[in-house]
């Protein structure tokens, strides 16, 4: 039956997701958690995504439809714009909240009145459901507060947060033009200028990594887009002060190094990750990524010259030398 007045809205932005959309959404539609309504921005899909929620006849659902490709973050404001919720929760077309996500989530922050935004640790999930792997992330706010000027300390379609804190910072409109792609880093990190935020350690999304939607380009693009967020947080919190050149000299000596908060340190986070789900080709491009970002970092050299070695063994010596003067690994 119909929410009314809804406590939570669940915002999905969609393109050409229609493979795993209905698994999806019924994975919301079977929360226990009772008071929701599920928003789905159809951005411009072709392949039959939108005569697939045309189909679905749950009062619960309401699905805005874009004309043409406007992109991620035009469709998570169109979201945001119609949501009557307290609460919003992100979710995306091709993952799976586990029954009990939004109780647990609600019940955390109806106690915790003083944090803004949760979070959680998630399975990770192959194309056919199966469980492959966990992504952990750290979850007190002292923690998290500590680690997310570094890097992106929360699973996207996993948080669910306060609607005005997240109007009050500016939403995801507030993105600047070009870094869409890191469009919730650029948010978290607003957010934490003025909230607390959390995570839970138990996994309540099943995240899925599939080749449709990862491609290597796309992941290096949103590394290079969540380096820009950094940056430029760090200036909004230097409060306009004039750093000594030492100072200067100094950051971009831990850049050259891949210290933590780098783009380098994000390839290699990736990187490890991505090791334990065999997915190579990706692998070695955050490798040689890294160690043309931070030709001075150990971790990156050690982890090209195990995939120049691996790629050895498929093909010639000097094509492993122009992929890496390419930096296609």
């Amino acid at each position: 039956m119909a929410v009314d007045s809804p406590r939570v809205s669940v915002v999905m932005p969609v393109r050409n997701a229609l493979r795993f959309l209905r698994p999806a959404m019924e994975s919301v539609l079977r929360q226990s958690f009772e008071s929701f309504e599920l928003i789905v921005v159809d951005d411009g899909s072709t392949d039959g995504t939108g005569d697939a929620l045309a189909g679905y006849r749950d009062p619960r659902v309401r699905v805005l439809r874009n004309e043409g490709r406007h992109g991620v973050v035009q469709a998570l404001t169109v979201g945001m714009g119609a949501a009557r919720g307290e609460y919003v929760a992100r979710m995306d077309g091709d993952d799976l909240s586990h029954p009990k996500r939004l109780g647990t989530q609600v019940a955390f922050l109806d106690r915790e009145r003083a944090i803004v935004l949760v979070g959680s640790c998630a399975n990770v999930i192959d194309e056919a459901g199966v469980v492959v792997g966990v992504m952990r992330v750290p979850t007190s706010s002292e923690e998290i507060h500590r680690l997310l000027p570094k890097r992106n300390t929360f699973i996207h379609p996993s948080v669910l947060f306060r609607r005005q804190a997240v109007l009050e910072v500016g939403g995801y409109q507030a993105v600047r033009p070009g870094a869409s792609m890191a469009q919730d880093y650029h948010l978290w990190l607003r957010l934490e200028e003025r909230y607390r935020l959390a995570n839970l350690a138990e996994p309540l999304l099943d995240y899925r990594v599939h080749g449709g939607q990862l491609s290597t380009q796309n992941l290096i693009r949103q590394l290079e887009c969540a380096d820009l967020a950094r940056r430029l947080a760090a200036t909004r919190r230097r409060l306009q002060r004039i750093p000594r050149t030492s100072e200067r000299e100094l950051r971009w000596l831990e850049r050259l190094r891949g210290e933590p908060g780098s783009f380098a340190a994000d390839c290699l986070h990736y990187y490890d990750h991505f090791v334990a789900i065999g997915k190579e080709d990706l692998v070695r491009r955050l490798a040689w990524r890294a160690v043309l970002a931070s030709p001075l970092s150990r971790q990156a050299w050690t982890r090209a010259g195990r995939e120049a070695r691996r790629r050895m063994l498929e093909v010639s010596a000097l094509q492993v030398l122009r992929e890496w003067l390419a930096g296609r690994g």
